[in-house]
């Protein structure tokens, strides 16, 4: 845990003079801390094709989390909507998670520009059925999801807005490390 807030405070500190990309993130800093895995307890009971879907999804994402080099990108990423915490504080609390269960709900909307929702207040990840197809319940859709679970935001749903925010540069990362047969 030591090693990787180190390594996360000296790569935003680094990505600040512009030498991010020589640093390198050592094999055993991530599993020092406590990793996130994400496991989903379902409020209804999702269809075959969805249990299918969001099994694969979800194996994807907590290998992403665990992953040395995602946590070192997304530690030098400049986001907003950060809860007054550096990036790599918000990095910290994404990868460094422990267990984490997850309550998870379904809607079907296919004229919602939506694909997923998380209840600030209720915390519950709900994804659009109606969009499977355009991403709903992908790896970076869940781990975008999940930074609203941890109490991120972001102030729009309009994506050429909120795009920096928190949820969403960390949901485009992970979209970089997913398989691409996501």
């Amino acid at each position: 845990m030591k090693q990787l807030r180190l390594l996360l405070t000296i790569s935003l500190i680094s990505s600040m003079y512009g030498c991010a990309s020589k640093l390198q993130v050592l094999p055993q800093s991530v599993s020092d801390c406590d990793k996130t895995s994400i496991t989903f307890d379902y409020k209804t009971q999702p269809n075959d094709e969805w249990v299918e879907h969001l099994n694969k999804s979800i194996s994807a994402a907590n290998q992403i989390l665990s992953d040395n080099d995602f946590a070192l990108a997304c530690s030098n990423t400049w986001m907003t909507n950060k809860r007054g915490n550096s990036a790599s504080k918000v990095c910290e609390q994404l990868v460094c998670g422990g267990n984490t269960v997850v309550q998870v709900g379904f809607y079907d909307d296919p004229n919602s520009a939506g694909i997923a929702t998380t209840g600030m207040n209720d915390r519950v990840m709900r994804f659009n059925t109606a969009k499977m197809n355009q991403g709903s319940g992908t790896p970076g859709n869940i781990i975008h999801e999940y930074t609203h679970v941890l109490g991120y935001k972001h102030l729009t749903n309009f994506r050429f807005i909120a795009q920096t925010s928190v949820p969403y540069k960390v949901g485009y990362l992970a979209d970089k490390y997913a398989d691409t047969d996501q």
